[in-house]
């Protein structure tokens, strides 16, 4: 962590654009199986049918789990948001008056 703490703010901006362009470690060897796997299961497709690398990545449980967490919440808020603007149509909008009216 020291060399990284040394890293002036441009030189560490331009390791991450080269990791966006080229990634290293588990992520790249994720996507480089997913990759292999996706293009061996392709002759076997029938007509029309497609294949998504993303598929075949692998996820690690807790992301699994974490992310139906995030779902359900956006699930809850959505239903939220609308029972609010239901309730808002229901209720006569009010007039402002500003004040120097008053």
């Amino acid at each position: 962590m020291g060399e990284l703490e040394e890293l002036g703010a441009r030189e560490l901006d331009r390791w991450a654009l080269y990791w966006i362009e080229e990634p290293w470690g588990p992520l790249r060897d994720n996507m480089h199986a997913a990759l292999i796997v996706t293009e061996l299961l392709r002759p076997h497709l029938k007509e029309g049918a497609t294949l998504k690398m993303a598929q075949f990545l692998f996820r690690h449980q807790d992301d699994i789990n974490a992310e139906a967490r995030m779902k359900f919440v956006a699930q809850l808020n959505a239903m939220a948001g609308t029972a609010e603007r239901g309730r808002r149509r229901g209720t006569p909008k009010r007039i402002r008056r500003s004040p120097s009216s008053t």
